[in-house]
């Protein structure tokens, strides 16, 4: 059988990470997304970012 890469990233991202699904209103993804970009990161970089920097707000 050939090596499928598409598999293998499917299969790898499936045991290396959990999903959270966001759901957003129209048009404010594009609007989070630029956000992201300006600041030179990928939208789930930025994400995740906002996350960290929460929890390091938590007394």
């Amino acid at each position: 059988m050939p090596f499928n890469p598409t598999a293998y990233k499917t299969e790898y991202n499936r045991q290396a990470y959990d999903e959270i699904k966001l759901r957003v209103p129209k048009g404010e993804k594009e609007r989070i997304a630029q956000t992201a970009a300006e600041r030179g990161m990928s939208l789930n970089k930025y994400i995740l970012s906002l996350i960290e920097s929460d929890k390091k707000e938590e007394p």
